[in-house]
């Protein structure tokens, strides 16, 4: 026990500072002496006496270095800053293009939740995970926060260049602090455009964007001032991102070595606050959806929210989190374009169509000229609301108009001598239900009628209340009954015979009406026409004729694997995956975020190529690159010719160019129409598939000819919800638009598109936001009207399914480029363990 206190005695330990890694077994000698049993005895006593104490302490790691961080994030000095500019400072900020900075406000971020957040963040997977649930957080996280740009030329660090420009361009012998640069822009001397942008970005990449460990602000960006005209055309969302990821990961590091007095916790403390802020549900608190949500979260709305999210164990995380809602208005401007989202605004902004669904139902009740009005004072009053708020009140008012025009159209009783004074039974129309009036009819009074909702058995009305008399009055209102015909066997048998006859012929029937053409088009396009040949050459029908055919129903899942208490049994061996696919997955990821290689060609199916870069997309939580969508279109051609599988796959721009289509921009549909034709008739096919990605999201637009049916397939989004709402329609009319114009003038039938059928079929669903791209590739495969796709595949393939298509893709003999990159890529490593092993080393363990 003499040792055990002497290690304790030499300094005053309090219960948070002791943890696992002070007593690690390299520290196990200073507690044993192995000369004496008594010795023996005593330091196994110690060892008891040391887990106890440890098995007590539950305060974690993080707690301890409460006191110990410290950050130089800083939003009151880039508030500061920005307040004190001019009126010539912000136009010049302006002009380069970082207008979106100057709309942050003085907004306090507690140090505490941002802690929490980082203990609680995978930076592996770039989640913030909770129990059961993760935020996915990436480069369009902090776009759409801060505004910044996005997409653009990578921001590759250089310190040494940074650091020569810094020193040469403000004529100084060391490093500036970021005060230097801040007292530029207070002072109010006299500087140039140039001085006034790298002066502010200065104190805003120090104070705010990226700040490090130290005062003096880092030389790792300052190289791109050099030109500040070409400063906007950075990927700057992404070197932000970055900076955060490393600084968290920098953090929990250093958490776990007590010995260090002070941790310093950089990064933009504010984007980590919002990107959590965001995704929790707040109910009717909850903040406007409007973007970037720089404008939303200012002021003291950060601490407040996260004082509500506060739990009973001084933690956080208390609420929820908000389910996947459909895409913004925002964000569908920013993938798909201000011009072509015109005509999507009205569907997104509000998920009733207030206006619309008034009109539709109350019409009759109400006038255009009084609708509106109701529509503008609810519009009025709910400005600044949340948007749950905003939906209660449309249900409310539908209910109240509802309510009113079933008032106004209540039948009225009849009145006569011989029922005054008595109980009248009131034949509800609505419901068919007998209702009771207890209030007895007078001349001059009104009738009480009850809600048709209410339950009331019909036999006790007429056992109890009504009598014989007043059922002969009420028999004698009715309307007398007429006899419009009559139908025996023998009739109802030659009708159906002959339908039967109708039916059939119309199947053999081939329509021979003229075709209207668009002279408009054509006129245009006289000299460009889509297939070479003249309309006498067209392929005559046959027995494969699509209008022989009699479509096949779609099939339904059964109700044994899809009934709402059944629960869905995952297989984890579907797609089993073998390890030298695993370690060349490894890779292929490896090489797609090296700066040197991925740039490299990784794939090149004859003009179709993608690079490592987007290959790499399809690591974990990698969102699918469209190059890498396309490599597969073209795959899917090669594998299984369009004769044999009757199938065309198109590349994604097609069919974003059919949904865009204006009667002008037909020339791209043209040629993918004519390179399809060339190599099976495209009306000769069971199926047109067109992968398509609108604000950041796959989904599958199939046009099954064969089975007639436009089949929607999305891991996401249902049939109701308003993503689907703004597209469906506009996408199958332009379809058969462009179908007529390119295609219908070279068959010998017109397909009647009136005939198709729009569905959405079965899928399995995703339960994050970036797994679309390879549930779309997926559908791409198997999909067909006799396929079950639901139960095919789950989420839990997800993982095995993006090494099968990372494989698959490359390894393909119709790859024309070199693959010992990636084969190769970790030989050096295995030859060197096959040596060791083959020497005799015993222990070394290899890693898939």
């Amino acid at each position: 026990m003499g040792k055990l206190h002497t290690n304790f005695a030499s300094r005053d330990i309090e219960e948070d500072d002791l943890s696992e890694d002070d007593l690690s077994e390299d520290n196990e000698e200073s507690f044993c002496n192995p000369v004496s049993k008594d010795n023996v005895r005593d330091s196994n006593f110690d060892k008891a006496l040391i887990e106890f104490y440890m098995k007590n302490s539950k305060k974690s790691r993080m707690e301890n270095a409460d006191n110990k961080v410290c950050t130089r994030y800083s939003g009151k000095l880039f508030s500061t800053v920005i307040k004190a500019l001019t009126p010539k400072q912000i136009s010049v900020i302006k002009l380069y293009g970082m207008e979106c900075m100057l709309k942050f406000v003085k907004t306090d971020v507690p140090l505490r939740f941002v802690k929490w957040i980082a203990s609680v963040f995978d930076t592996n997977s770039s989640e913030i995970q909770l129990t059961k649930k993760f935020i996915h957080v990436n480069k369009q996280t902090i776009h759409n926060i801060l505004d910044l740009p996005i997409g653009g030329i990578e921001l590759v660090p250089d310190c040494e260049a940074g650091r020569k420009f810094l020193l040469s361009h403000f004529k100084v012998t060391s490093i500036p602090n970021v005060n230097f640069f801040a007292n530029k822009l207070i002072s109010g001397e006299e500087l140039s455009d140039e001085d006034i942008f790298i002066c502010f970005m200065s104190v805003c990449f120090t104070s705010f964007l990226c700040p490090n460990s130290s005062l003096l602000p880092s030389t790792q960006y300052f190289h791109i001032f050099k030109d500040c005209k070409s400063f906007a055309r950075y990927d700057l969302s992404k070197f932000v991102y970055d900076w955060l990821i490393t600084s968290i990961r920098s953090f929990k590091h250093a958490t776990k070595k007590l010995s260090k007095r002070t941790i310093t916790f950089g990064g933009c403390h504010y984007a980590l606050a919002v990107s959590y802020l965001d995704s929790v549900e707040f109910g009717l608190n909850s903040l406007p959806e409007e973007y970037p949500r720089i404008l939303v979260w200012k002021g003291n709305r950060i601490r407040q929210y996260s004082e509500m999210d506060k739990n009973s164990s001084n933690s956080f995380g208390k609420r929820p989190l908000k389910r996947l809602v459909p895409a913004s208005v925002y964000q569908v401007e920013r993938s798909f374009g201000k011009d072509s989202c015109k005509k999507f605004s009205k569907t997104f902004s509000s998920p009733f169509n207030l206006n619309g669904k008034l009109k539709a139902l109350f019409s009759s009740f109400l006038t255009n000229e009084v609708i509106d009005d109701i529509v503008q004072i609810i519009h009025t009053n709910n400005i600044g609301k949340p948007k749950d708020f905003e939906a209660w009140s449309h249900s409310l008012v539908c209910d109240v108009l509802s309510c009113l025009q079933n008032s106004q159209h209540a039948p009225e009783p009849s009145c006569s001598n011989n029922s005054i004074g008595k109980p009248v039974p009131i034949l509800n129309e609505g419901n068919g239900c007998v209702v009771d009036v207890n209030v007895p009819v007078q001349p001059d009074v009104a009738t009480k009628v009850l809600s048709p909702i209410v339950p009331i058995r019909l036999s006790d009305v007429f056992n109890q209340q009504v009598s014989q008399n007043d059922f002969v009055n009420l028999v004698s209102i009715s309307p007398e009954v007429k006899i419009i015909g009559e139908c025996n066997f023998k009739t109802k048998y030659e009708a159906m015979s002959k339908e039967t006859d109708e039916a059939y012929n119309k199947l053999k029937k081939i329509a021979t009406t003229p075709i209207e053409k668009h002279n408009n088009y054509i006129s245009n396009h006289s000299d460009n026409n889509l297939f070479k040949h003249s309309a006498s050459n067209t392929i005559p029908s046959s027995s494969r004729s699509q209008q022989n055919i009699v479509p096949r129903r779609y099939v339904a899942p059964c109700k044994r694997y899809t009934g709402p208490f059944v629960p869905f049994v995952t297989n984890a061996s579907r797609f089993p995956c073998l390890p030298s696919e695993r370690r060349y997955y490894s890779a292929i990821c490896t090489i797609g975020k090296d700066s040197k290689m991925q740039s490299d060609e990784a794939v090149r199916y004859e003009k179709a190529y993608c690079l490592f870069q987007s290959r790499a997309t399809l690591e974990p939580y990698g969102h699918i690159d469209n190059y890498l969508i396309l490599c597969y279109c073209r795959k899917l051609f090669h594998d299984k010719h369009p004769r044999i599988s009757k199938k065309h796959f198109f590349f994604p721009y097609v069919g974003e160019t059919i949904l865009r289509y204006n009667g002008n921009n037909g020339d791209i549909v043209q040629t993918a129409f004519e390179g399809a034709n060339s190599a099976f008739r495209l009306w000769r096919s069971d199926q047109m598939q067109f992968p398509i990605v609108i604000a950041n999201h796959w989904f599958l637009f199939a046009v099954c000819l064969k089975a007639k049916v436009f089949a929607f397939c999305d891991s996401l989004y249902d049939e109701g919800d308003p993503f689907h709402n703004a597209i469906r329609e506009p996408l199958i009319q332009n379809f058969i638009a462009l179908w007529n114009i390119l295609v219908t003038p070279q068959m010998s039938y017109q397909i009647d598109f009136t005939e198709f059928q729009t569905r959405y079929p079965a899928v399995p669903k995703q339960d994050n936001s970036d797994d679309c791209g390879v549930f779309t590739m997926k559908f791409m495969d198997i999909h067909d009207p006799r396929t079950q796709m639901q139960n095919a595949f789950s989420q839990a393939d997800i993982i095995n399914l993006r090494i099968k298509y990372a494989n698959e893709i490359y390894f393909s003999k119709f790859n024309t480029l070199d693959k010992t990159v990636v084969s190769e890529y970790f030989g050096d490593y295995i030859s060197l363990i096959m040596k060791k092993h083959s020497s005799g080393t015993q222990g070394l363990k290899i890693s898939e």
